[in-house]
């Protein structure tokens, strides 16, 4: 699968997987953006690799939801 936004970056010969953390999560985290290296040369092995980085920040970011969710007052 390949599109437009694979969220790779290019620094210094090292490919880094590089996303904004999404608003209504944004009190998780320390940072507003999320970068993390690939450990690659290799423009086709990072677009493997921010795949992978996707849904696993996805699978977490859904589970964060939840609990917020979770947390919500019930109000009737």
């Amino acid at each position: 699968m390949h599109h437009e936004y694979s969220y790779i970056v290019l620094r210094k010969y090292t490919y880094y997987y590089s996303l904004r953390v999404p608003l209504d999560i944004r009190g998780q985290y320390k940072t507003k953006r999320i970068a993390v290296s690939l450990r690659t040369h290799s423009k086709r092995a990072a677009l493997r690799g921010s795949q992978q980085v996707s849904i696993q920040l996805e699978n977490h970011w859904s589970a964060i939801r939840v609990q917020q969710t979770d947390r919500m007052p019930i109000i009737c």
